[in-house]
């Protein structure tokens, strides 16, 4: 637990700074305190100077204790008994951190923390074993780092942050996906343990200007370990953390755990990855520095989503970039288009709710597919909502594919569905216009391209239309929101725009218990887009659902000339060629067809979905988008892949040894 205290004018006067806890002392059946001398039961007779760690078994709980980092600069500690409460202070002198100023703190940071330890056992044995594991960490002789198969170096035990660091050479995005796809950076190194088990946190930091995208970590037989690491980093100079990061330094790091047992040796090898793994690239999820909660979704090097946990009416997603518009010419990245938002509604009362964020939980961070269930509670609490945003490496278009569903908690009802309810809405966010067209599949499932609100009132300034319904099929239908008024390329601050598309697998409603036709409808409204249903006056009791199983897909640009040429870059040739279809095709009638790329999706992708079969010792799993099986006892599970298109990904259950089925 890091606390960082900060001034932001000169303070007089100030002695210590520190933080205090406060525990119910009737809660508390035992105590243990570490100072210099022994371990103690009570709290009195100790030395408190020297105080190392403290521990409380809490009654209906089990083991919550503090552990004083081993480099002293956080201060000492002290445990006192008043008005019934164990009262844990711990206290760090100003003349620690600014000897030359005692007393006075002017535009200074101090950093101070502990490690927080709980468990669920009521038994102190292994909080000493971590606590005294802590307070004695393992040193550079217990690291050794394979010169000829790394790119990194050992640095040493950060106390304060806990963790053991490496540093590591980053790359740069450019020359990764041009140059050197399957340059991989990487540090081996080999732990031996002391007395203590351990399961340490490690770190390896970029100490260049290079950023990461993604990381595996291997054994000493170099399998790929189930593992989760955490990559994050900071693009400097775009002051999206102004409060604790005033100089908005660029870093990058990834930080991950491993085991060293007691007396034991260990190899590990984690590796940086870029825009290939194996002959695919990469899909990956990694943090971005920011104010708010930020994950950063990539394909190779190439920026796909980023998902934004707003605090309402989320999650937003502030980048989303479609693969077939073309590359800009500083770097790898396409445009960004949309400005997103998910739930809000508005009941038969009047009440309107939007949505709060709650979880986050990444079940697939990379190399081979993205898979992250973003929860969500509507403020009024009528409603909880789930996200499962999932992605393939995929380098034609950029599906984001959604599993949308939604729980009511309690009785609500809605006097107009389709125009009270939002699902979802999108509109442009580039500042260059909006979108003149919606092309969409209607009732009689076929394809239709309509002029937009915004070009209604453009072509007729008399028009009094403000909003305009469109309902669509029911065979995978899609809308797509496409071409922007007056663009053009000289008076553009980048490559192009990104157009907008939805396209829906299935959708089911349960209202009161009974499963209800549902016929999906979007509104216009101004320069927005919105998914609805047409429900009319409807209810729904606590306990029903709707599930929508959709993707959520960027795509194309106005500015497509040329495409192979922008995308690839004049003096660049990649490994591999991504060629992707253009926007538009003119039918034999003359009819412009021009959203044909997310027409080409529903066809390729949902009409002929990707899917799996079994065929020996695998049981096919429920899934709407990524093919699932289940091994029988471990065994190879053999099975039949059809469907799909571009690069896809596969998860297979039911194996409990590392190594090759």
């Amino acid at each position: 637990h890091l606390t960082q205290f900060s001034t932001l004018k000169t303070i007089e006067g100030i002695k210590q700074v520190g933080m205090e806890t406060k525990i119910d002392a009737n809660k508390v059946s035992k105590l243990v305190v570490k100072d210099k001398d022994a371990l103690h039961e009570t709290i009195d007779g100790i030395d408190w100077a020297s105080a190392e760690y403290v521990g409380f078994d809490i009654n209906g709980a089990g083991i919550f204790g503090y552990i004083l980092p081993c480099d002293d600069k956080s201060g000492t500690m002290t445990v006192t008994l008043a008005d019934g409460y164990y009262v844990i202070t711990q206290t760090l002198p100003v003349s620690s951190f600014v000897p030359s100023e005692e007393g006075t703190l002017n535009g200074n940071d101090v950093f101070f923390g502990q490690r927080i330890y709980n468990d669920e056992t009521h038994d102190f044995a292994t909080f000493i074993n971590e606590a005294e594991a802590e307070r004695n960490p393992l040193t550079k002789e217990n690291f050794l780092v394979d010169v000829n198969d790394s790119y990194g170096s050992f640095v040493g035990y950060d106390a304060l942050y806990g963790f053991y660091r490496f540093n590591i050479n980053a790359l740069g995005f450019g020359g990764t996906y041009y140059n050197y796809q399957n340059k991989q950076p990487n540090v081996r190194f080999t732990v031996t343990g002391d007395e203590y088990d351990r399961t340490p946190y490690v770190l390896t930091r970029a100490t260049n200007s290079g950023c990461i995208e993604c990381a595996v970590l291997l054994d000493e037989n170099n399998m790929l370990l189930p593992i989760p690491l955490e990559v994050a980093k900071n693009f400097g100079g775009d002051g999206e953390n102004t409060l604790y990061n005033l100089d908005d330094a660029q870093y990058s790091e990834t930080i991950f755990p491993i085991i060293v047992n007691a007396n034991e040796t260990r190899t590990y090898n984690v590796i940086n990855l870029y825009q290939n793994w194996g002959r695919f690239p990469l899909s990956q999820i990694s943090s971005i520095q920011f104010h708010q909660p930020y994950y950063h979704l990539s394909t190779g090097v190439t920026e796909t989503n980023c998902i934004q946990l707003l605090p309402t009416n989320a999650p937003g997603l502030p980048d989303h970039r479609a693969m077939s518009a073309p590359f800009w010419k500083t770097q790898p990245q396409h445009n960004s288009g949309g400005g997103h938002s998910f739930l809000r509604y508005t009941d038969s009362d009047g009440v309107h709710s939007q949505s709060l964020n709650t979880t986050a939980i990444i079940d697939s961070y990379g190399p081979t597919y993205c898979d992250i269930t973003l929860g969500y509670q509507c403020t009024d609490g009528s409603i909880s909502a789930t996200y499962t945003h999932t992605e393939f490496p995929q380098t034609d278009e950029n599906r984001a594919f959604y599993e949308l569903k939604y729980t009511f908690n309690k009785d609500i009802s809605f006097s107009d569905f389709k125009n009270d309810f939002t699902f979802y809405s999108m509109t442009d966010n580039n500042g260059t216009g909006t979108y003149k067209k919606v092309g969409y599949l209607d009732e009689n499932n076929e394809s239709v391209v309509v002029d937009s609100v915004v070009a209604i009132k453009e072509a007729d300034s008399s028009s009094t239309v403000t909003e305009n319904i469109y309902y669509l099929g029911d065979k995978c239908p899609y809308f797509s929101f496409f071409m922007m008024p007056d663009w053009n390329r000289e008076s553009s601050s980048a490559e192009g725009y990104t157009n907008l598309s939805m396209l829906f697998k299935d959708w089911k409603v349960i209202s009161n218990g009974i499963e209800t036709d549902a016929q999906l409808c979007i509104r216009n409204k101004n320069e927005y887009i919105y998914l609805s249903m047409d429900l009319g006056n409807i209810s729904f009791k606590a306990g029903d659902t709707i599930t929508i199983n959709a993707i959520l897909m960027p795509w194309g640009s106005q500015e497509m000339e040329d495409l192979e040429e922008n995308r690839l870059g004049e003096d660049h040739v990649a490994d591999y060629s991504s060629t992707c279809p253009r926007y538009s095709d003119v039918l034999e009638d003359g009819t412009l067809y021009m959203d044909k790329n997310v027409r080409d999706v529903r066809i390729n992708t949902l009409l002929n979905p990707l899917y799996a079969t079994a065929v020996e010792n695998c049981t096919v799993l429920d899934s709407p988008f990524v093919p699932k099986l289940k091994s029988n006892d471990g065994q190879t599970a053999t099975f039949t892949l059809k469907g799909g298109q571009n690069n896809v990904a596969t998860r297979i259950y039911g194996f409990d040894k590392l190594t090759v089925p």
